[in-house]
């Protein structure tokens, strides 16, 4: 049995050992002992070669070591399901390099401990190109220890090579049963994501000083389908309310089972977004907070989620109407294509954004069975594509103040800045006049509004919201996303619900032609 020792390194040391005890609770350390110089070759604890094992033993550390294990506790996602993709990436010449999902707190423990003196080890029983770059990575990290053929013989043996190791003892971070006999051999145990079973099971031979636990799927899975997002589909009222057909009954349920059939499908589609973006996700400065891209949702979980999800919206939109399927068979080509390709064209990712939202406009015409407005579908088309610039836009900023000369799965370069901006304000600008244009040449044909000067309150108000949108995002003020930033930011909501009153007002007040 072999266990080797890589690139061990000195331990950085910290005089304000309260870290430790905020990331062990009650562990202690030995401070002051001495760290052993780093190996020049890699060491072996060969238990069939005495000397071996006796050089290994002493140049075991006598500090109380932090040994971490790297395969299940401290990666997350589905490793090994995530490999297979990477292989169909690199054959379809696709593959981009990503960072490999780590727990952040057990990082964050382990980073702690680190400062605190106590030497860390990430204990590998795979490749060791791997751990060693992600012992890079952190930065703290003493050593990686690869098992070697210890697995073969059982995580006995493994627990019998780390107590030899490390003489002064070992506390372990681990998350499967099939490692209680290396928690024995622990002085403390820490305890990744456990089920309740296994977490009775090791207390009752190790004391556990930390226990995290695991993340929700159900709630990560819902998370990952951005139901925030889902606002964008009450587009598929908008047609209902403009028509005048409010009251019908038979109308507002058929559009209620739009929307659902809607976000259905758009939860879906975004989780496959995030599938095919994986790689570009966890170089993205916020996207990688994302629950695939964290590993906080498993990959397995998505790919099963999302062809569950698109097959109950879609049949919801069959149920409704042959328009209302096609219309959504239209959004999810769309989607895929935009996806998988076009989504790295310039200028044209971001007329598809707006083609999408306009997509929405028209499933709610065909689930309220009104007459459809091409003034109404031209104005979508051209507010959404200046949203979708202004995405763009922001994105292009942040990785300029980044130093990145190009957006990571996109095809803008950083000095793309001012035509992209120069084409949103013009789209955007385009939907006011549309707007006004849409007023008198469509709307007040209805006869249904008895206040007009409601309407004609919509277009400075409309000027007002993509302005600040647009100011907010030549700032570098605004996150990614133009409409989660609407939500957020009080001064676009007070002018949406002024536009709202508005609206109510020219249906609902007094009449004044």
């Amino acid at each position: 049995m072999t266990l080797i020792t890589i690139n061990e390194r000195q331990s950085p040391l910290n005089e304000k050992m309260s870290l430790l005890a905020i990331a062990y609770g009650a562990c202690c350390a030995k401070v002051g002992t001495r760290v052993d110089a780093p190996p020049r070759r890699s060491q072996s604890m060969d238990g069939a070669n005495a000397t071996e094992l006796k050089r290994a033993v002493a140049s075991g550390s006598r500090e109380v070591a932090l040994v971490v294990d790297l395969d299940r506790a401290l990666r997350v996602g589905d490793p090994a399901l995530e490999e297979a993709v990477d292989r169909v990436r690199r054959a379809t010449g696709s593959a981009q390099r990503h960072d490999t999902p780590l727990d952040p707190r057990i990082v964050e423990l382990a980073r702690r401990a680190a400062l605190a003196g106590s030497p860390v080890f990430l204990m590998t029983r795979q490749e060791t190109a791997l751990a060693e770059g992600i012992s890079r990575r952190l930065g703290f990290v003493s050593g990686v220890l690869s098992s070697g053929d210890l697995e073969a013989e059982g995580y006995a043996a493994t627990a019998t090579a780390l107590a030899a190791r490390f003489p002064g003892g070992f506390d372990y971070v681990g998350s499967s049963g099939d490692e209680l006999p290396i928690w024995r051999a622990a002085r403390h145990a820490i305890l990744a994501r456990p089920t309740a079973d296994l977490a009775a099971e090791v207390a009752a031979t190790t004391p556990v000083v930390d226990s995290i636990p695991r993340p929700s799927v159900a709630r990560e899975l819902m998370l990952a389908a951005r139901p925030h997002q889902w606002l964008k589909n009450l587009l598929v009222l908008v047609p209902l309310a403009l028509s005048g057909q409010l009251g019908d009954p038979a109308r507002i349920s058929g559009v209620a089972l739009a929307f659902l059939a809607l976000c259905l499908v758009t939860g879906a589609t975004y989780l496959v977004n995030d599938i095919c973006d994986l790689p570009y996700d966890r170089r993205h400065w916020s996207k990688k907070h994302r629950p695939l891209a964290s590993g906080r949702l498993p990959l397995r979980v998505a790919m099963a989620a999302a062809p569950l999800a698109l097959l109950a919206g879609l049949s919801i939109g069959a149920m409704l109407a042959p328009a209302v399927l096609g219309c959504l068979l239209v959004y999810l080509a769309g989607t895929f294509a935009y996806s998988l390709k076009l989504k790295q064209l310039p200028v044209v990712d971001a007329v598809v954004l707006g083609g999408l939202f306009t997509i929405r406009l028209a499933v709610g015409i065909a689930a309220a069975d009104v007459a459809a407005s091409p003034w109404l579908l031209v104005f979508s088309m051209f507010l959404f594509t200046s949203l979708g610039f202004a995405k763009r836009n922001t994105e292009l900023m942040k990785c300029s103040l980044q130093g990145s000369e190009t957006l990571p799965g996109r095809g803008y370069r950083g000095s793309d800045g001012p035509m992209v901006l120069a084409l949103g304000l013009s789209a955007a600008l385009s939907a006011v006049v549309i707007l006004v244009l849409y007023i008198i040449e469509d709307v007040l044909t209805l006869g249904v509004y008895h206040n007009k000067i409601g309407l004609w309150a919509l277009p400075p108000l409309l000027y007002l919201l993509v302005g600040r949108i647009w100011l907010k995002s030549h700032r570098g003020e605004m996150e990614d996303d133009p409409v989660e930033f609407l939500i957020r930011d009080r001064t676009c909501m007070s002018i949406m619900a002024t536009m709202l009153l508005c609206f109510a007002i020219s249906w609902y007040g007094p009449s004044i032609r």
